[in-house]
């Protein structure tokens, strides 16, 4: 195919494993907080708005001091607990020098993506960043988004992530959308029913089809 001139990135499952750290986070947070427990399967079907929406949906009356205390969590456990996924470094240099424009869009809260991208060493390659919002995802308007920062064309871009919904978002805005199957909760079959161009097992064999 055509060569693009941008890659937009999910950022959970398909850069970094940070997702676990966000899961222990909340979990802390409540029960410190506002002495209430909630499993994993709790955290994760609270998933969709922002970390700060989610907070306010499920402990409602104690939800800022439950953030703060989850953004502290976060930045404190992050060098030990999260890492950049395999590849994923090399995949972003490269396309930063050869021209391709880098960019994120997360359903992430905007203090813990930058904290991610900061810390795993990724913000120098990535020179667009959408972050979530309190009242729930809009990853083709923040796609839309960075495209205009960037003034290019759906056509001339791709969106990669980990997660049906990512290739449903891609195809909304018409860029290509990829699906990254190289953590182990992607489903290939799921990326390739919900649209997804190409499914790819590693970053490196991404990054060869982009060339």
């Amino acid at each position: 195919m055509a060569r693009l001139a941008a890659v937009i990135f999910d950022l959970d499952g398909t850069l970094a494993d940070s997702l676990p750290l966000s899961i222990a986070g909340f979990q802390h947070a409540a029960s410190h907080v506002a002495g209430r427990s909630f499993t994993d399967d709790e955290v994760r079907a609270g998933f969709g708005p922002s970390e700060e929406g989610m907070f306010r949906r499920m402990v409602p009356d104690r939800w800022d001091e439950c953030l703060a205390a989850y953004l502290e969590f976060y930045d404190e456990h992050h060098d030990e607990r999260v890492r950049v996924l395999p590849g994923v470094a090399d995949l972003l240099s490269s396309l930063h020098d050869r021209g391709v424009r880098v960019g994120v869009v997360t359903g992430k809260g905007p203090e813990t993506a930058a904290i991610t991208l900061r810390k795993l060493g990724l913000a120098d390659t990535i020179t667009e960043v959408r972050a979530g919002r309190v009242a729930g995802p809009d990853k083709p308007t923040d796609i839309r988004s960075v495209l205009g920062a960037w003034a290019l064309h759906p056509p001339d871009a791709a969106y990669v992530g980990d997660m049906p919904g990512d290739m449903r978002a891609a195809l909304d805005v018409g860029v290509v959308p990829l699906g990254a199957a190289w953590e182990i909760a992607a489903d290939e079959a799921d990326l390739r029913t919900a649209g997804a161009v190409e499914v790819f097992a590693t970053p490196g064999e991404l990054s060869a089809w982009l060339r």
